[in-house]
């Protein structure tokens, strides 16, 4: 009888992440109707003799509003990235969807250059003041499998939700990834291929695309050179051990150190004008007598000196005492 057990040939897809970031061109955003989320043309540097760059569709929740113009500029972004899927949203554009190689969603963007022209880089030669030839950094935490120790590598095959996709049913987004350990001379006592199915994260740069047989253009799966490798166990059996909540606990003091720049809020704000105090009404207070510190209508009263008042004090006891003698 067949065992039931996953065999490095069976085809898995597990939960995991996934991020890049890089230097990115991005351009021709389209506006998804109701919503602040835009889809914007994206384009990666590879830098391979067989891709030199990828073209994806990427979207983004636009909650700063930030001005996207047809034409490209660089910004550096940190998104999501999935093999492209036929049946990703990408909101119709003068692209055909076969130049399209990954789908995903933007976590952050920062603007880097003015835009230049997209489509006619290969006319008008490259004008960015930054160089945008640099290869992505790729973060992606899962389950290794297929681990070849004499080769230096291994895959990770995950799945994870992308909005381009979320009205589509029975497909999910994928992202097949071939892990490649470079030789290095700090590897002296060989390269640290993990165990297959146990969970990883490594970070690395997108080096190569690996296309499927029949195409030249269809992404089968995505190279990373791996640069640092984390072994994290196999995954854990599920119990009912309860753990103290450590997330709630009261804020430390913040350190007292020296620091490059300031980012003080008060460099952010504009001095706002004095408040002018506001007298209470007598409806506002259940005092019998008015505030010491409040202004009382009618004449100023008259202040009369301590000694005076005891001499006073003192005249009018001895007259009344005359008068009943």
């Amino acid at each position: 009888m067949p065992s039931s057990s996953v065999t490095d040939s069976t085809p898995v897809h597990d939960a995991g992440m996934i991020s890049l970031t890089a230097i990115a061109a991005l351009g021709n955003p389209r506006a998804i109707p109701k919503s602040k989320t835009i889809v914007l043309d994206a384009q990666i540097y590879i830098g391979s003799s067989a891709c030199e760059s990828l073209l994806g569709a990427l979207r983004y929740f636009n909650a700063r509003d930030l001005h996207f113009s047809e034409s490209a500029g660089l910004y550096l972004i940190n998104t999501t990235i999935f093999r492209m899927e036929i049946t990703a949203d990408i909101v119709p554009t003068t692209l055909p969807a076969d130049d399209y190689s990954f789908i995903g969603d933007i976590n952050w963007v920062v603007p880097l250059n003015a835009p230049q022209d997209f489509y006619d880089a290969n006319e008008t030669g490259n004008t960015f003041s930054i160089d945008p030839c640099q290869r992505a950094l790729v973060h992606v935490s899962g389950i290794a499998t297929n681990c070849q120790k004499d080769q230096g590598s291994f895959d990770v095959d995950l799945e994870h939700y992308v909005s381009a996709l979320k009205d589509t049913k029975h497909v999910k987004a994928f992202a097949p990834l071939t892990c490649v350990i470079p030789d290095s001379p700090r590897y002296k006592n060989g390269k640290p291929v993990p165990y297959n199915r146990h969970y990883i994260s490594a970070c690395g740069f997108l080096t190569d695309i690996i296309f499927k047989p029949s195409s030249d253009v269809i992404v089968d799966r995505f190279q990373i050179t791996v640069d640092d490798i984390t072994f994290m166990g196999q995954p854990p059996q599920i119990n009912n051990s309860i753990h103290a909540n450590t997330l709630d606990a009261p804020a430390k003091t913040p350190r007292n150190t020296r620091n490059l720049i300031s980012y003080g809020h008060q460099s952010h704000t504009t001095n706002a004008p004095p408040i002018t105090p506001v007298t209470p009404m007598p409806t506002q207070t259940t005092a019998k007598r008015p505030l010491a510190d409040a202004p009382i209508a009618g004449p100023p009263p008259k202040h009369t000196r301590r000694g005076a008042e005891t001499r006073n004090s003192s005249t009018e006891a001895s007259t009344n005492a005359q008068i009943d003698q």
